[in-house]
């Protein structure tokens, strides 16, 4: 019950604002209160606990079998508003990063950096922007998963603004 209580806000709050902010009557300084709002509802209150709803979703299904296609709901309408595009986080978080255990197969693993400092971070974090979705797809490639493969590419090439 508490993914769907968190559903509900965020579609209620992050849903309606992000409508709002494409709405040619919101401009001027209402326009700014209404990104305002959402920045901060997307990044201080919601991001985290999404991100953890996101994860346990990616485990185990959130809906049962005969409400399969609700399944997609997180990950292709909730997703993208906090920048994910859709069905990636389950194949790298599932399809790589638990079947490499973070070891030096997992491409986005962050062994070889150094964890601790701020130059060890940035240089993981812009790895994984700007290569992160061809490291993906390198390792389906080599390991012969396809499926993992045509989910990633599908969707990042057609939804990802770095692609």
């Amino acid at each position: 019950m508490p993914f769907i209580y968190l559903t509900i806000q965020i579609t209620l709050v992050l849903g309606i604002t992000a409508v709002l902010l494409y709405m040619p009557f919101i401009d001027g300084w209402l326009w700014g209160v209404t990104a305002a709002v959402y920045l901060v509802f997307n990044n201080m209150i919601f991001k985290g606990p999404f991100g953890l709803m996101l994860h346990c979703t990616s485990h185990r299904a959130f809906f049962r079998k005969e409400y399969g296609f609700m399944n997609h709901y997180l990950p292709w309408v909730l997703g993208p508003l906090f920048g994910q595009t859709p069905e990636t986080y389950y194949s790298h978080h599932i399809g790589m990063h638990h079947a490499e255990n973070n070891m030096p197969e997992d491409e986005s693993s962050t062994m070889k950096f150094q964890r601790d400092s701020f130059g060890g971070f940035g240089a993981y974090l812009g790895s994984f922007f700007f290569a992160g979705v061809y490291h993906l797809c390198t390792y389906f490639a080599r390991k012969n998963r396809k499926r993992l493969l045509y989910r990633s590419v599908r969707e990042s090439f057609f939804l990802s603004p770095c692609v």
